[in-house]
């Protein structure tokens, strides 16, 4: 998205001083409180009944639907901030002839539909969505006001963000599959921020040309703009992936069945990337990004120090007590594990034996440093150089 356009950001609360002293000191309580003036009656409270909800959505519809934004936003608790990006919905989105089509309310939420055109520079593409508003008691006032939330405007708005209409900043891409599938957010929805990442860091080495878009602009400087709706097509450009279709298919499938899950497949002779999924309401990458103590995992790695520092040997032993010390605090296993103090290290690994491991690591020639060597020079991690092609934790040893 090109970063000459004239942006306005969601943020800053504001209030002008206008005439006498009076005046401005009533702006500034407004502007705080979402505006109204005083009627020196007893402000209400408790929450809006189901006659001020309506009142106070259809007020607030029926401004926005004009494009006045000032208006709209005074029937909002923060007018500042909810007519910056409301202005910006107009003037920088390009998005005009506005049509709000109000639900149902449940309570004090109001859902809705919103129809509208983006117009660019000739072009002009239809543009459709839900979201929904909550009404609530203004705190000093005791209106009914729109309680405001960037995702009033559009669900895919943060606070920070705001919606941009022109040239891309960079290409659209056609990322394709290790077998030449071409993959889309549509199919593999996890692969949503990923695509968008590959397109913000290859786009323009892809061979493609950029076309024109309605995207949300994201307040980390970092964070690639995310498309809404494309009004002028681009040619995109081919990128690939080592990413499987039939893998990432499956590990969709997979995160489905629990909240808040990622995933990552791994061909673990290359170390090349098959799959990534993630089910999350934050719509945090997980799968790449989540720092996560590893627990019995790292005993593959501690396992392969004791081996190559010659302490023991796959069918060497390792011996499994019921506890072991070590710098002084005692070590158990999981409940009704037997000790067997003729263990192989292999046995001792297959059934976890967490004393095993402990006993061993005084042993010599190991240090302290042992571990993070084994680590980062054999395996890997902690040295924030992966090559995956997006925004990775590389993983850190010691934590």
């Amino acid at each position: 998205m090109g970063r000459g356009v004239k942006v306005a950001v969601i943020g800053g609360v504001f209030a002008v001083m206008v005439g006498g002293a009076g005046y401005g000191a009533y702006n500034v309580v407004s502007a705080l409180d979402g505006g109204g003036g005083s009627s020196g009656s007893e402000a209400k409270s408790g929450p809006p009944d189901k006659d001020e909800v309506a009142e106070t959505s259809e007020k607030f519809f029926t401004a926005w639907e004009k494009g006045d934004a000032t208006t709209a936003a005074s029937y909002t608790n923060n007018a500042s901030i909810a007519g910056t990006l409301l202005t910006a919905y107009g003037e920088d989105a390009h998005i005009g002839g506005v049509e709000i089509t109000p639900g149902t309310a449940a309570g004090t939420s109001v859902p809705f539909t919103v129809k509208a055109k983006v117009s660019y520079e000739g072009t002009t593409k239809p543009l459709s969505y839900r979201s929904t508003l909550t009404v609530v008691r203004g705190e000093t006032s005791g209106r009914a006001l729109v309680d405001w939330k960037p995702a009033v405007v559009h669900p895919d708005l943060k606070d920070g963000d705001t919606l941009v209409t022109a040239e891309s900043a960079t290409p659209q891409i056609q990322a394709v599959g290790r077998n030449g599938t071409v993959l889309t957010k549509e199919k593999y929805p996890s692969l949503g921020p990923v695509l968008a990442t590959l397109r913000e860091r290859y786009g323009s080495k892809a061979g493609g040309t950029p076309g024109v878009e309605l995207a949300v602009r994201h307040a980390a400087a970092d964070a690639p703009d995310t498309p809404l709706l494309t009004l002028t097509e681009g040619k995109p450009g081919k990128l690939e992936t080592t990413l499987s279709a039939s893998v990432q298919a499956a590990a969709e499938k997979a995160v489905k069945r629990y909240g808040e899950s990622s995933v990552v497949a791994v061909k673990p002779s290359t170390g090349e990337v098959l799959a990534v999924a993630n089910n999350r309401q934050d719509g945090f990458n997980a799968a790449f990004q989540g720092r996560v103590a590893p627990g019995s995992t790292m005993k593959i790695i501690t396992s392969a120090m004791l081996i190559d520092n010659g302490v023991t040997s796959m069918n060497g032993p390792a011996p499994c007590p019921d506890t072991a010390t070590w710098q002084s605090q005692t070590f158990k296993n999981i409940t009704n594990m037997k000790p067997n103090m003729s263990a192989t290290l292999a046995n001792t690994f297959m059934r976890s034996c967490n004393t095993g491991f402990i006993k061993l690591v005084d042993e010599k020639p190991l240090t302290d440093s042992s571990l993070t060597e084994e680590a980062q020079e054999r395996f890997g991690l902690g040295q924030d150089n992966w090559q995956t092609g997006i925004v990775s934790f590389d993983g850190s040893v010691p934590a």
